[in-house]
């Protein structure tokens, strides 16, 4: 497997704990960006983000890091939140159907998975 130079970076709201959803393949959507070996996904309060890429944008990197800030409302880094916090990611389709893949992932430093 390959190792990135780029860091996939969590931005949430102050406070935020619970579980973010990662909707791929959603018509209408922005992409997925890459800038300057960064690749931020700015999660809402609802923990709901939807984006027209594919999941290969992230597992095409291979072997990367992994950040997650609490923002505030101009999208500033407050402070990093501590990896133990968001430990267990998972990736889901149902029936193959490109359009319900999804990434779900906790911020609160439970054991189990979002579903």
């Amino acid at each position: 497997m390959t190792h990135s130079d780029v860091t996939v970076v969590y931005h949430l709201p102050k406070g935020f704990d619970g579980c973010m959803y990662l909707l791929y393949n959603q018509p209408n959507e922005e992409p997925l960006k890459i800038d300057n070996k960064e690749l931020i996904i700015e999660i809402p309060e609802d923990g709901i983000v939807a984006t027209s890429s594919s999941s290969d944008v992230i597992s095409g990197l291979g072997w990367h890091k992994v950040k997650a800030f609490y923002v505030n409302e101009k999208g500033e880094r407050l402070e990093e939140i501590p990896h133990e916090k968001f430990t267990n990611g998972q990736t889901t389709i149902r029936n193959n159907d490109p359009q319900t893949e999804k990434f779900s992932i906790s911020f609160d430093g439970r054991n189990g998975y979002c579903y």
